[in-house]
């Protein structure tokens, strides 16, 4: 039950029907371990009704919890790229906004950040499930920034690993490196020193992305050992990859 709650009383946000709100309060008795229901202004109510309304005809299992991603732990992801304090927000802050956009969908949002200004371009408005491109703003601001000074996120609803277009992206527009916001917190960081073999990469990152699913089933320190070792692998191949996991 969605309400909004008054000094007229209480209306349910589904049928607008008004209960009085003293009366109401007489008999409703919570039962132990069930908490009391938030309350929310009547914008509030009304978003948080349109936002489930979507969930339910899309994909739920892309949805982003929302409290994770506005955490302090979701940035530090950030803190930990090695930027100016400026960047470092822009970056945290667009990669929640495209999250928000996107929770519950196949589709992704795409940003461009300057690392020197914190300047940044976005598209939000492509509409093919699993697949994003830049504006034409986009594109003139990484042949008009010098090469490797334009940080580039987009977010991946099912939460894994960059693609082999992503980091084909990133060699050839010379990114300083890529981002990927993942729905379920996680975090990417990718950038490219050289050649690769499409195929060879290509097959580790499915190393990475396997060892990230059957992560609760590791032990932490075996973990550590795979994930290490895998992104060592990838090293040598020429990709430099962080993992920033939520938990």
């Amino acid at each position: 039950d969605v309400s909004y709650v008054s000094e007229k009383g209480r209306q349910n946000v589904h049928s607008k029907q008004w209960t009085n709100e003293q009366a109401k309060a007489q008999r409703i008795e919570y039962a132990a371990g069930v908490p009391k229901p938030m309350k929310l202004t009547r914008v509030e109510a009304q978003a948080l009704e349109r936002e489930r309304s979507k969930i339910k005809t899309d994909s739920p299992e892309t949805l982003v919890v929302r409290k994770n991603i506005l955490s302090p732990e979701y940035r530090r992801h950030f803190d930990e790229f090695g930027e100016n304090a400026n960047v470092t927000s822009v970056m945290c802050r667009k990669s929640r906004e495209i999250l928000s956009h996107r929770t519950g969908t196949l589709y992704e949002d795409l940003v461009f950040i300057d690392s020197a200004t914190g300047r940044c371009k976005v598209q939000k408005n492509y509409n093919v499930k699993q697949q994003v491109i830049p504006t034409k703003a986009m594109k003139e601001m990484v042949t008009s920034n010098p090469p490797y000074t334009v940080i580039s996120i987009h977010n991946h609803p099912q939460s894994t690993v960059p693609s082999i277009d992503d980091l084909d992206s990133c060699y050839k527009h010379k990114y300083k490196y890529g981002v990927i916001a993942c729905h379920d917190g996680n975090a990417f960081k990718y950038s490219i020193k050289g050649d690769f073999d499409p195929q060879y990469t290509d097959m580790l990152l499915d190393k990475v992305q396997m060892i990230l699913y059957n992560k609760d089933k590791l032990d932490p320190k075996k973990y550590e050992v795979k994930i290490a070792g895998a992104i060592k692998e990838l090293a040598e191949q020429n990709v430099n990859l962080e993992v920033f996991t939520w938990k």
